[in-house]
């Protein structure tokens, strides 16, 4: 896998620090929605870039970096910070299955489209970790001192970014008989450890959500970030990919980006747009969801491409990412140690 050109690679000053409103970008989402041209959008403060390791590795060993590279040269050129997020799970190369990888077959829910199966390895797995491994590696050592590269959101321990395993009766048992909580906590923190080795100079968070929906999984998660956390302080960070207007520290999710904005890289992805079904859960206006977002005192905030181009939302856009920024003190960063 060739290395970054020069002018990719990071000088030896800081990096910028992830502050403020981020566009939210999904390259899966047609040919709009990659466009570097969404730095130039003068209500956010920076971009988080959502791919997919089937789409960088589509044969093993042999990566597409040319949508990342021209995100991070846009990022460079608005002198903006960017965020990367590369989904596994079932978003995971065709060729994995043929590697001797442990598959889960179960599932996919969502709200937003109709439920398919699919098929995901088990995070515990050492052929998966060690594929999982050899391209974060080499995603690293393309990027990881790229001053403009904020955070990196970790994937891998679950069937999206967030670790969720299982959603039906049938799949939580199928998980439960083939190792369950225990060995997934076992995997998560092995997938912690090889980001970490894998991005010394780039803060990594976990997008933070329950694998299953029994009582025992709230302990799971609680282990998995304390585990982080204490590991690698100042390196290892959380976010919610769920703000909503009655964002409170009575919540686990939203305590833990609270009780840790002084310590490491912390910050949120809105629930979802102001448009489409799903906007009732938003549980209030933008503004109000926002609001809360500094109330828990987040460094970022994720926000869906439909409302950052918005051009109602512009001065509150703007109002916030001042305000998130105000109260951020972890301003740019320097070689992480």
């Amino acid at each position: 896998m060739a290395l970054a050109p020069t002018s990719l690679l990071a000088s030896q000053g800081d990096k910028l620090a992830a502050t403020g409103i981020m566009y939210l970008c999904d390259d899966a989402e047609g040919p709009l929605q990659d466009q570097p041209s969404h730095f130039n959008n003068p209500s956010v403060d920076g971009l988080i870039f959502r791919t997919a390791w089937n789409e960088m590795e589509q044969s093993e060993g042999n990566c597409n970096w040319s949508k990342v590279d021209a995100m991070l040269a846009a990022a460079q050129a608005a002198h903006k910070p960017m965020g990367l997020s590369v989904t596994a799970g079932f978003r995971s190369p065709a060729w994995l299955a043929g590697t001797g990888t442990q598959m889960m077959t179960g599932s996919l829910v969502r709200s937003f489209a109709p439920t398919r199966t699919v098929s995901m390895p088990y995070p515990w797995d050492l052929v998966y970790q060690e594929k999982w491994g050899a391209f974060l590696r080499a995603l690293g050592q393309r990027y990881d001192q790229n001053p403009q590269l904020a955070y990196v959101t970790m994937a891998g321990m679950g069937f999206a970014v967030e670790p969720v395993m299982a959603k039906t009766a049938a799949d939580i048992e199928q998980f439960r008989e083939a190792g369950g909580l225990p060995a997934w906590v076992r995997g998560s923190e092995q997938i912690i450890d090889i980001y970490a080795q894998a991005f010394p100079h780039t803060p990594f968070l976990l997008a933070m959500l329950k694998p299953v929906s029994t009582p025992d999984a709230d302990d799971a998660l609680a282990q998995v970030v304390d585990y982080g956390l204490e590991k690698y302080p100042g390196r290892f960070g959380v976010m919610y990919h769920g703000l909503n207007a009655s964002a409170s520290e009575l919540d686990y999710y939203d305590r833990t980006v609270r009780d840790n904005a002084d310590k490491t890289t912390v910050g949120y992805q809105m629930v979802w747009s102001t448009h489409g079904k799903n906007a009732e859960w938003l549980l209030g206006s933008l503004e109000n969801c926002l609001e809360s977002g500094v109330r828990m005192k987040a460094h970022f905030i994720e926000v869906y491409a439909v409302d950052c181009d918005d051009p109602a939302y512009s001065a509150l856009l703007r109002r916030i990412g001042a305000e998130l920024k105000s109260q951020n003190k972890m301003e740019s960063k320097g070689a992480m140690e």
